[in-house]
C-alpha cells in the first residue's frame, strides 16, 4: 500500500523583472507547447512511461506465460532523455528540451517516483526468474500481482503529476525528496513477498 504524501503549496506571481534566466528560458517553452502532447505547466510529456508500461504488461503476463520473462528480463530503465531520443515521438527533441527545464516542484517528484517504479521492476524480475528457475510456483503469482498493483499507483502518481495536477512542493519540499534516496520509497509488501524480493521483513508502521 503507498502512504499518501502531504504536500505543501506555495503561491508565486510572475514578475517578469524579477525572472532569473531559468525561468525566462522556461516560459519561452512554454510559448512552443501549443499543440504539442507535452504538459504546458510540468513541462513533461506521458510519452515516456510507455516504456514503463510496456514492462509491466509484460510481467503480469509471466504467471500464465512464463516465456515472456526472457523480454522482461531484457528491459532496462531508459533516462527521460534516451526514451525520446530512441521513440517516434513527433516533438521528440522539444520533450527533451522541456525537461531540462521542467520546474524543480514537478520534476523533483516525478524523477524519484520513476526511480521507485525502476527499482521494483528490476528487483520483481530478478526474484521471479530465481523461482521460475525451481520449477512450477504460485508464489510467482502472487508476488507479480502485488507489485504490479504497487506499480500501476506509482504510474498514476507520476501521471498526475506530469499533468500538473498534484499541489506544487514548496522549496522545502523539493530539498526533501532531492536529498533522499529512491530506495526511501512508499510501498509497502506483505510479509512474503518482502521476504522473496529483499530477504528481509516489510517494515510497517
Amino acid at each position: 500500500m503507498l502512504r499518501k504524501t502531504s504536500w505543501r503549496t506555495t503561491r508565486v506571481g510572475l514578475d517578469v523583472d524579477a525572472m532569473s534566466d531559468d525561468e525566462t528560458a522556461t516560459t519561452a517553452i512554454r510559448t512552443k507547447l501549443e499543440g504539442t502532447n507535452i504538459n504546458s505547466v510540468s513541462l513533461l510529456a506521458t510519452d515516456y512511461l510507455n516504456h514503463i508500461n510496456e514492462a509491466v504488461m509484460l510481467l503480469e503476463m509471466v504467471p500464465e506465460m512464463p516465456d515472456f520473462l526472457e523480454d522482461v528480463k531484457e528491459w532496462q530503465p531508459k533516462s527521460y532523455a534516451q526514451h525520446f531520443s530512441d521513440s517516434g515521438f513527433t516533438d521528440k527533441d522539444l520533450a527533451i528540451e522541456a525537461y531540462d527545464h521542467a520546474p524543480a516542484a514537478f520534476r523533483a517528484p516525478f524523477d524519484q517516483t520513476i526511480a521507485q517504479i525502476d527499482e521494483l521492476l528490476l528487483t520483481t524480475v530478478k526474484g521471479v526468474d530465481k523461482l521460475v528457475g525451481n520449477g512450477p510456483d504460485e508464489r510467482i503469482s502472487v508476488m507479480i500481482k502485488e507489485v504490479t498493483t504497487s506499480i500501476h499507483q506509482l504510474i498514476e502518481q507520476a501521471n498526475a503529476i506530469i499533468n500538473g495536477s498534484v499541489e506544487v512542493l514548496d522549496q522545502t519540499d523539493v530539498d526533501a525528496i532531492l536529498a533522499s534516496e529512491p530506495s526511501e520509497n512508499s510501498v509497502q509488501f506483505s510479509k512474503e513477498t518482502a521476504l522473496l524480493l529483499y530477504g528481509e521483513k516489510p517494515i510497517r508502521d
